[in-house]
C-alpha cells in the first residue's frame, strides 16, 4: 500500500544500485558517523527536516524547516491546503552560516 508523506527523503550512496526513498510526516533526524564500521565510528554531523501546520489569523499555513548541528539553514512556508499539504509558497529564508559557530579541536599528544 502506498502512502503520502509531506516530507519525502531520496537517498543515494556509491554501494546502492538505484537510490533508496522514504516519507515521514511531521520530522526526520539523520545522523551521519564516520570511521571504520557501526560500532567503531565518530558522530560527524546530524541534520533534521521538521514540518508543523498552523493558523495564522484564518489562514492555514505549513512550514518546513532543514537543521544541521542544531541550526537553521532554511525555512519555507506554504499556505496549507488539504491535509495540511503544501500549495502556495509564502516565504522562503536560506541562512547562510559563513562563521564558526562551534570548534573543537583535540590536541594529540607527540612523543
Amino acid at each position: 500500500m502506498s502512502h503520502s508523506y509531506p516530507i519525502w527523503h531520496e537517498v543515494t550512496a556509491c554501494n546502492y544500485n538505484s537510490s533508496k526513498s522514504y516519507g515521514s510526516k511531521d520530522q526526520a533526524s539523520t545522523v551521519i558517523s564516520v570511521g571504520s564500521s557501526k560500532s567503531n565510528s565518530n558522530r560527524f554531523i546530524s541534520h533534521e527536516t521538521t514540518r508543523e501546520a498552523y493558523w495564522s489569523g484564518d489562514v492555514r499555513l505549513v512550514r518546513f524547516q532543514f537543521w544541521v548541528c542544531g541550526a537553521l539553514i532554511k525555512e519555507c512556508i506554504f499556505k496549507a491546503g488539504r491535509n495540511d499539504t503544501p500549495e502556495e509558497l509564502i516565504s522562503e529564508k536560506c541562512a547562510y552560516v559563513g562563521r564558526v559557530i562551534h570548534s573543537r579541536i583535540k590536541q594529540k599528544t607527540v612523543r
